[in-house]
């Protein structure tokens, strides 16, 4: 009697069609066999072996994960390591407009520290030790990952690790009320965006708001100055990949202002890129709370507020904007900040 394969058929077909469908290249081909353990193709050519990775396809996935199994079985957790991150960009050196927000001495004269000791009757000798504390405590897990040049709200990754110690205390003040806490944080977002009037970061020109489109200009002055102050690298306005119409400038229209005249619900979104709150963001968010350090979205819902009298709420998600093969591999280089305002 002759002795039959173990290999499943249903492998064998797939590996036909990995190869007959999804793998039109050698170069691609390469790509799997390396990433699944099996080097049946050897080549010279400097050009294929440098080729570029592409997302693959189903098929490709489906193969490795039957050939994988026959070899190895597979775990759980999977097989594949975790690529080591990649380095960080060195820190970007800030405008002295941060120092409104949280400044070197950790006094009530920036927004932060006033505002959090206002609302939570805490004096500001007692933050600012509380704040301090945290921050000597895990200032190294910090700057093995992000090192700073200056220990100065100056820099972006010190301030980056700043504005974690002062959301870590303020969830210690308020830990379960977290009405409160949406009211602290939408409070600096007001003193922020009054800072910025009061700089004259907005012209009185586009202070004359009456619908929803007419706060279009002085978002992107608020986002330009951000910007132009390297508190973030760079921002998009809508929603490209779904909806190519309403980006921009044309993020609202007339028929938003309709909705939030008859009590509709309008939603936006905003991408910001690189913020210099996203390390302790992350940080805060894989310690699992929710909330985490973020002074763009609090300030762009004042606007609303202040300008129209709407209500806003917001979410953020992190995005990783390079495609990665290894699925484990997540390295957010965004934040998606989705509002939804409403009268």
């Amino acid at each position: 009697m002759t002795r039959h394969s173990s290999i499943p058929f249903l492998v064998l077909l797939l590996f036909h069609r990995a190869f007959s469908l999804s793998l039109p290249s050698l170069p691609n081909r390469r790509i799997l066999l390396k990433t699944i353990g099996a080097p049946l193709i050897v080549s010279s050519c400097p050009s294929v072996c440098q080729a570029a990775p592409r997302v693959k396809g189903a098929a490709e996935y489906d193969l490795e994960f039957y050939l994988r199994d026959l070899v190895k079985g597979n775990n759980k957790e999977g097989n594949i390591e975790a690529s080591v991150a990649p380095k960080s960009l060195p820190s970007r050196r800030l405008d002295g407009f941060v120092q409104n927000i949280i400044n070197n001495d950790l006094n009530e004269e920036c927004i932060a520290i006033r505002t959090l000791s206002s609302l939570t009757n805490t004096p500001v000798i007692n933050l600012s030790n509380d704040i301090k504390a945290i921050r000597d405590k895990v200032s190294k897990a910090f700057y093995s990952k992000a090192p700073w040049r200056e220990e100065t709200m100056l820099d972006e990754y010190y301030f980056d690790l700043t504005g974690y110690s002062l959301y870590r205390v303020a969830s210690q003040l308020i830990p379960s009320d977290y009405k409160l806490r949406d009211v602290w944080v939408k409070t600096m977002g007001v003193e922020i965006y009054k800072d910025m009037k009061n700089g004259n970061v907005v012209s009185r020109e586009m202070m004359n708001v009456n619908k929803l489109t007419d706060s279009i200009p002085l978002i992107k002055a608020v986002l330009d100055y951000f910007k132009s102050i390297h508190f973030i690298e760079s921002y998009e306005l809508g929603d490209k990949k779904n909806d190519d119409y309403r980006v921009g400038e044309s993020i609202f229209d007339s028929y938003d202002n309709e909705d939030i005249d008859s009590g509709l619900t309008v939603d936006c979104l905003v991408s910001i890129k690189r913020p210099v709150t996203l390390g302790s963001a992350l940080q805060i968010t894989g310690e699992g709370s929710r909330f985490s350090p973020d002074f763009i979205s609090p300030t762009l819902s004042a606007i609303w507020k202040t300008e129209l009298g709407l209500n806003v709420v917001y979410e953020s998600y992190f995005v990783d904007s390079e495609y990665r093969p290894n699925p484990k591999d997540f390295f957010p280089d965004e934040q998606l900040l989705q509002f939804s305002i409403k009268r």
